[in-house]
């Protein structure tokens, strides 16, 4: 069996918000040549890192941001996947993408 292109990472930006959640912003490109951008690095639960898919706020019709019952702002999805499956075969290859293209951007990680 042929294997697959790896992942290219068009674009890493160096970024941590305020809740040190995100490691940075990604435009990745798939093995068939799909190009997304606005995904995001994320540290999870116990410092998983993960892929974020690109999202947008959710408004409401006079343009305001629709709040959870935490008041929180909704994001909506603007891609997904079929199954987790395919999920963790697309976050594995990305973070081994980003491990050997831009070694340090895990750096911070192994600080804490």
């Amino acid at each position: 069996m042929k294997n697959s292109p790896p992942f290219k990472i068009r674009k890493f930006q160096p970024f941590r918000n305020q809740a040190r959640t995100m490691l940075g912003f990604l435009n990745i490109e798939t093995p068939s040549g799909i190009v997304l951008y606005g995904c995001k690095l994320m540290i999870g639960m116990k410092g998983t890192v993960f892929v974020s898919m690109p999202a947008i706020k959710r408004v409401d019709d006079d343009g305001r941001p629709v709040l959870d019952d935490r008041g929180k702002p909704v994001w909506d999805s603007v891609v997904d996947f079929g199954n987790r499956e395919a999920r963790d075969k697309f976050n594995d290859g990305v973070l081994d993408a980003v491990r050997s293209q831009y070694p340090d951007a895990f750096a911070e990680l192994e600080r804490l």
